[in-house]
């Protein structure tokens, strides 16, 4: 038995010999491994040589010599396995390293795994999941108990497992959009990057989820807000750029398309090239192109006889104004760059605003020409008040002399003479007026007016006036009706197309005026002209041979502030001529070419109704014979007051002449029960005569008031034709006075004391 058991004990020996010479050829610490086979080696050889004492075999050999041989042999295995053992000691050492690596390992596998901001998912090739992290979790709102062997499908809408299983391919990351469905039935958009892994030799997907909800949100609200930027800064009315620190253009909005001319596709990302809006001269560098070479305030020294400056409130902006034109168009603009630096202080780039101040600039020229015209209109109005006084003056004696002496053919011959003379002394006032004052001239009430006599009388003007270089010539139509109009309206027309006539023909030329009467259907009025019907009009047509206008031109001749003068015009000749005809109830056409001229052709309607002024001063040579009356005359021109006085004594009235307000309020206290009439003059020295009128109608209301004047304010000249009050146009004729007086007769104001008072000495 004890023969059996040493057997087996030198089977297992060798059997461990065999194991350890397999880890020596397979393991780290071979030479460890190598020893320790040995001394396993060395024991089974010590186990024979025991089975050789035990059994007898080595009876040749004494008992003390095998035992020595045992002992040694059992040193040696000693030896051997203590070193083999002191080596295997540092695998021992490294295989415990290992596992506590292994174990930190998974600790911190599992710390970022489940600490992750994203959800992560081990799903198998089924897609099963295998394990889920607690962002998984809370994005899906299901335990990991719940998830972890579940299929994924259960929570994607979009796409399934087997589309991304094709897309994924081997040591790739790959991104996809998935549509997850969460416990509450919530849909979130999330960001998948999958990724194929291997565990414990089966592959797998790797899946991450980010939610790109809130992601999402704020990319649509940047989104908004960059388009709501985006859409605020193309429609400013401000025409704005911005260059970035290499001086290329960044934002380019529709206003400066508009004010320039330069479409955004061609600049944006390009250095501002401006040639085309400043043809045949040297292209000037932009204001914000020198910001970024020079500050401010080196700037504003450097170039301030150029005239840039610091704009005020606002250091590191300079502002300056340049002439450029756009189409033929020369426009004023006043530019205004600043600086735009990082929150580090660092220049980034440079923003620069334009403002088209064109208008503003005419507009202040028009605002010193209305001034100049201003003061002449003040100068005008007094002028004509004088010399339409003085006209009365001549007028008044002229009638005295030729009632004096009826039957004397020189006296009557000279008078009517007198009266052609005084008739273009009122023409002339009365161009004089229009054309300095224009709205603030004498508007009393529309007359007739035939087209040919005022132009008559305006073409001594325009010869005179013109360049010798510039023929005249002069075709009117004698049949031509009547036109209803404004003192002074169609001098004012006609006058502008005259002065722009001239302009237009720098080297001399012919300028044409012709007039006829057509008939105007429906379809012959200009679409867009309104309150114009079809009928009879008067044509005024106004033609030069000057250098004429292309269609860009003739499309904005009647806009106020445009001129195709360039800095010559301030813009407002021809739509002071559109605006007075269409106030006439007419319209205008216009025809011109380049280099061939252009014709106006004024369009009036003809007014049957009305008949011309000098028709009725050719019938006021007869006097009507009238009742004495008692007549109040307030006149401040000694000339005018004596020689009206003696003209109404000699028709047999009884006067009193005052001279100033006062004069006229003392003589009311004293004789007002007893006065007829009053004539009083509109502009006296110490005021208005309409405060006598108003004095008369709230006291003695039996007295019949009548207004004379040289020039008078349309407001208060139709205050009076409302109130039924007479208003004369110096110079008048007394036949015309008597007239009047006799539409006022009332027998009843008539006192029976009359015949008593004729002798009563004039108040002067």
């Amino acid at each position: 038995m004890t023969e059996w058991i040493i057997f087996f004990s030198v089977f297992v020996q060798l059997v461990a010999a065999f194991m350890a010479l397999r880890f020596f050829e397979g393991i780290p610490a071979k030479k460890g491994w190598l020893f320790i086979s040995i001394a396993v080696s060395l024991m089974v050889l010590r186990r024979f040589f025991g089975l050789l004492r035990t059994t007898g075999e080595g009876q040749n050999l004494p008992l003390e010599t095998i035992g020595l041989i045992e002992e040694t042999i059992g040193f040696a295995t000693s030896c051997f396995l203590l070193y083999g053992l002191y080596h295997l000691g540092s695998l021992f050492k490294f295989v415990q390293e290992s596992g506590e690596k292994i174990i930190s390992s998974e600790k911190k596998y599992r710390s970022v795994f489940h600490g992750a901001s994203d959800a992560i998912f081990v799903v198998s090739r089924d897609g099963t999941i295998l394990d889920c992290n607690e962002s998984a979790e809370k994005l899906l709102g299901v335990s990991s108990e719940d998830l972890i062997g579940a299929k994924l499908s259960r929570f994607i809408l979009f796409p399934d497992i087997e589309t991304l299983r094709e897309t994924i391919s081997p040591n790739r990351i790959n991104e996809v959009c998935w549509i997850i469905s969460t416990s509450d039935g919530r849909k979130i958009e999330a960001e998948l990057r999958a990724s194929r892994v291997m565990i414990d030799g089966e592959e797998n997907i790797l899946c991450v989820f980010r939610d790109r909800t809130e992601e999402k949100r704020m990319q649509q609200e940047l989104q908004k807000s960059y388009e709501y930027f985006e859409l605020l800064f193309d429609k400013n009315p401000v025409p704005i750029f911005t260059l970035d620190e290499s001086g290329r253009v960044v934002l380019w909005n529709f206003a400066c398309e508009k004010l320039t001319g330069i479409p955004k596709d061609a600049i944006i990302g390009k250095k501002p090239n401006f040639e085309s809006i400043y043809p045949n001269r040297k292209v000037p560098p932009t204001l914000a192109e020198l910001l970024l070479v020079f500050d401010a305030s080196s700037l504003a020294k450097k170039f301030e006889k150029q005239g840039v400056s610091l704009y005020l409130g606002m250091p590191d902006a300079v502002t300056c104004e340049t002439v450029f034109e756009v189409h033929g168009r020369k426009k004023i603009v006043k530019l205004i760059a600043s600086r735009i630096y990082s929150p580090n202080e660092e220049l980034i780039g440079v923003i620069q605003i334009a403002q088209d101040i064109t208008t503003e600039r005419a507009l202040e020229r028009y605002a010193f020409q209305a001034q100049r015209m201003e003061a002449l209109g003040r100068l005008a109005s007094g002028i004509a008040h004088d010399f339409r006084n003085i006209l009365m003056v001549v007028q008044s004696g002229m009638e005295f002399l030729k009632y004096k002496f009826q039957d004397n053919p020189e006296v009557r011959r000279y008078s009517r003479e007198v009266g052609i003379a005084i008739d273009q002394g009122v023409s002339l006032c009365r161009q004089l007026m229009g054309f300095a004052v224009e709205e603030r001239s004498e508007q009393l009430m529309p007359q007739a007016y035939n087209v040919n006599n005022i132009i008559r009388s305006l073409e001594k003007f325009v010869r005179r006036v013109f360049r010798e270089n510039i023929h005249v010539q002069v075709e009117l139509d004698p049949n031509i009706s009547n036109v209803k109009a404004y003192p002074g309206q169609i001098d004012r027309v006609l006058i502008n197309l005259f002065l722009n006539a001239q302009d237009a023909m720098p080297s001399g030329g012919t300028l044409l005026v012709r007039t006829k009467e057509v008939n105007v259907s429906r379809e012959e009025i200009p679409p867009g002209i309104e309150n114009v019907s079809p009928g009879p009009f008067v044509v005024i047509m106004v033609k030069d041979t000057g250098i004429g206008m292309d269609e860009v031109t003739l499309e904005k001749i009647f806009e106020p502030f445009f001129s195709g003068k360039k800095e010559m015009g301030h813009g407002l000749g021809l739509y002071v001529v559109w605006n007075e005809i269409r106030n006439l109830g007419g319209f205008i056409k216009v025809e011109s070419s380049l280099s061939l001229g252009t014709v106006f052709y004024c369009y009036l309607p003809v007014w049957k109704e009305g008949i011309e002024d000098r028709d009725l001063e050719e019938s006021e040579d007869t006097i009507e014979v009238t009742t004495p009356k008692r007549i109040l005359l307030v006149e401040d021109n000694l000339a005018l007051k004596d020689i009206m006085a003696n003209a109404l004594q000699a028709l047999g009235h009884l006067v009193y002449v005052a001279g100033s307000i006062r004069e006229a309020l003392y003589l009311l206290d004293k004789e007002g029960e007893f006065l007829d009439v009053a004539i009083c003059d509109f502009r006296l020295t110490d005021g208005s005569g309409y405060t006598v009128v108003e004095e008369i109608q709230s006291r003695f209301p039996h007295i019949k008031p009548v207004l004379m004047t040289g020039y008078a304010e349309k407001e208060v000249v139709d205050k009076c034709r409302r109130d039924g009050i007479p208003v004369l146009s110096k110079p008048f004729s007394m036949g015309k006075l008597q007239r009047i007086i006799v539409s006022m007769e009332d027998p009843s104001l008539i006192s029976a004391s009359y015949n008593r008072n004729t002798n009563r000495e004039k108040i002067s």
